[in-house]
Parts: C-alpha cells; sequence; structure tokens
C-alpha cells in the first residue's frame, strides 16, 4: 500500500449514528435549556462562555470518535493515544466547564431538582466522586485500555471501539469533576487539594513516559504485524506514542493546575471580603448589645 496524501489522510471521516445522535441530543438539550433560563430568569444568566465550552467539549468528542484519528488510530498507536488524549484528558474539561449540572437545576422544576441532587449524592456517586477513586479509577481504566489486548480488539471491532471510548470519556469526567467543582458535587476540595490533585497526576504520567518509552519490544504485536509498509517502525511508534501520552497529557494537567492557580486568588479575595463582613455584623451586633445592657443599667441605677 502506498503512503496516502494528505488530502486522503483527511479525508476519512467516519460518521457514526450512535455518536451523531449522542452529540445532538446533548447539544440540542443544552441550548434549548439555556434559552429557557433566558426566558425565565433574564437577570441572572447562565454565562455565554461556558455554553461555547460545553459546545467545544461536544467538538472534541466528535474529533475523537468520527474523524480521521479514529480511523488512523486504528492502525497507528501513536494516533490511539493522541485520540485518548483528547476523549479523556481534553473534552471532559471543556463539557465540565459548561456547568451542565447547574443549568440542569436552574431550568428544573423542584421534583426535579429533589432528582437531580439525588443523582450526585447518591451512594454510588459519592463513592465514584471520591477523589481518591476518581484518581485510581482514571489512572488504572486508562492503562487497561492503552496496554491490554483491548487495544488490539478495539481496532478490530466497531463496538468495542465505541464502548472504548465512552469508558474513556466517562473516566475523564470523573477524574475532572473534583478538579474543577465547575458544578454542585459530593466532594468539594479546597483549593491547594484540588492543584495537588492534578499535580500527582503529572508526576505520575512522567514516571509512565520514561519507564514505557524505554521498552525495547512492542506490547501490541497484533497492531504491529498490521502497521502498513509506509509508517514508522512499530517500536518507534509506540515509543512515540508514549511521548505523546507523557509530555502532552502532562502538558494539558499543567494548564488545569495554572487555571486553577488564577481561579484560587479572587476566590481566596471573595472568601476574605465575606468574612470581614461578617465581622464586621458580629461587632455591630455586639456593640449594640453593649450599649442596650449600659441603659438598662443605668435605668436600674
Amino acid at each position: 500500500m502506498s503512503q496516502p496524501s494528505l488530502w486522503q489522510m483527511l479525508s476519512h471521516w467516519r460518521f457514526d449514528p450512535f455518536w451523531i445522535v449522542l452529540l445532538l441530543i446533548c447539544g440540542w438539550w443544552y441550548v434549548s435549556s439555556l434559552r429557557k433560563l433566558e426566558a425565565t430568569n433574564p437577570r441572572v444568566p447562565h454565562p455565554r462562555w461556558k455554553m461555547w465550552s460545553f459546545l467545544g467539549g461536544l467538538a472534541l468528542v466528535a474529533v475523537a470518535t468520527m474523524s480521521p484519528l479514529q480511523h488512523y488510530g486504528n492502525i497507528f498507536l501513536s494516533v490511539t493515544f493522541v485520540g485518548f488524549i483528547v476523549i479523556s484528558m481534553v473534552a471532559p474539561i471543556f463539557l465540565l466547564l459548561g456547568s451542565p449540572l447547574t443549568l440542569a437545576f436552574r431550568v428544573s422544576s423542584k421534583p426535579g431538582r429533589a432528582r437531580l441532587r439525588w443523582l450526585y449524592r447518591n451512594p454510588v456517586s459519592t463513592v465514584l466522586t471520591y477523589p481518591l477513586f476518581s484518581w485510581l479509577a482514571f489512572a488504572v481504566v486508562t492503562y487497561v485500555w492503552q496496554f491490554s489486548r483491548l487495544t488490539e480488539f478495539a481496532a478490530d471491532n466497531g463496538a468495542i471501539r465505541d464502548i472504548e471510548l465512552l469508558v474513556m470519556l466517562f473516566i475523564g469526567i470523573l477524574f475532572y469533576i473534583p478538579a474543577l467543582c465547575a458544578d454542585p458535587v459530593r466532594w468539594r476540595m479546597i483549593f491547594p487539594l484540588r492543584i495537588f490533585y492534578v499535580f500527582v497526576e503529572v508526576t505520575h504520567k512522567a514516571l509512565f513516559g520514561g519507564m514505557f518509552t524505554a521498552m525495547s519490544a512492542v506490547f501490541h504485536p497484533e497492531m504491529a504485524k498490521a502497521m502498513p509498509a509506509w509508517g514508522p517502525s512499530p517500536l518507534f511508534d509506540q515509543r512515540l506514542g508514549v511521548l505523546i501520552v507523557s509530555a502532552v497529557g502532562n502538558a494539558v494537567f499543567i494548564t488545569v493546575i495554572a487555571f486553577l492557580v488564577v481561579r484560587w486568588v479572587p476566590y481566596e479575595t471573595r472568601q476574605g471580603e465575606r468574612i470581614d463582613k461578617r465581622l464586621a455584623k458580629e461587632r455591630l451586633a455586639a456593640d449594640r448589645k453593649q450599649a442596650a445592657m449600659e441603659q438598662i443599667f443605668r435605668r436600674s441605677v
């Protein structure tokens, strides 16, 4: 097989009905909910940037599941890892920053809000979003898909590939929920712990990169056998994929850490102002109480 041209590579879009319907439903729900909120409560709007963030997240999911990334991800391990980065490390950030649960709360009826509270407070959600569990689940699940035979099965079977991508998207969302806290969450960590939570994954990815880059044997032999002659050698492709996950993944996490630091400063300022106001009210109440007691004492004398 001769090497395809750039145009031929870019033309490999897979219009999958499952992903098209899923993404269209999510986008339609978000936009219609936003319009409903603007009609019923225009004084406190849902920020427009959140809408573009959510829709951008859906677009990234479409790229990871139906673009040439998906097609060549079934051939080259390095492209597979690029798709994993998009769907499990980047797209979840944009989806969560859209605050879909907050939007759902604002447009729901009282019974609907009760159901939404149950959604993130029930025992299963409580365990899944516990920071230690979500971190471990992210590490373990991504390793399982990347370095087990499941990757080769997914390359040969479209249904398994879709399951793989769904799991990677879900586990990415699960990982970022405690870090971003863009919606109501069961476990709300303070900013230093959120930053540490993401930083631990940075060090983990760095160790991962060093360990797997040093391997001298391919860990997906079936994919290696099926690689076209015009592509890189299987071992080089494997090392390139690991380097991409390590370097680009860490760049994503460091960006998230910077985002959290930027949000932390105004948050602490607002918290300080709230504490100052509360203390001022308490001092005023104490002064009034003391003045009232002094008046009572004077009258009694």
